[in-house]
């Protein structure tokens, strides 16, 4: 498993994480996802595993959702930015995430 960032791993790791994806439907996966991060977090950490009510069609609906949001407008460049600004500052656009 890999390991998170530091500065990600507390927040994730004692919080829900959420099974989602085709991969989640086999059989006892939530229990070796769980096993790894118990062998990366300190003996005693709460850990809550979720699965998504439709593993195969959530992560599509979420970003489905989120595309036909104002906040997609907010967050995404065009064909236009790309041409006016290049292709430097393409390399330099910066994704920012929330784990909130």
């Amino acid at each position: 498993m890999r390991r998170l960032q530091q500065d990600w791993s507390k927040p994730i790791a004692e919080g829900t994480i959420l099974l989602t994806g085709g991969n989640t439907l086999f059989d006892g996966i939530d229990k070796r996802v769980l096993a790894e991060l118990r062998k990366s977090r300190p003996q005693g950490s709460m850990i809550k595993l979720t699965r998504a009510a439709d593993p195969l069609l959530d992560a599509w609906n979420g970003a489905s959702h989120f595309a036909s949001s104002t906040a997609f407008q907010k967050s995404a460049f065009t064909k236009s930015d790309y041409e006016e600004k290049g292709e430097d500052w393409l390399r330099k656009y910066t994704l920012k995430y929330s784990l909130h």
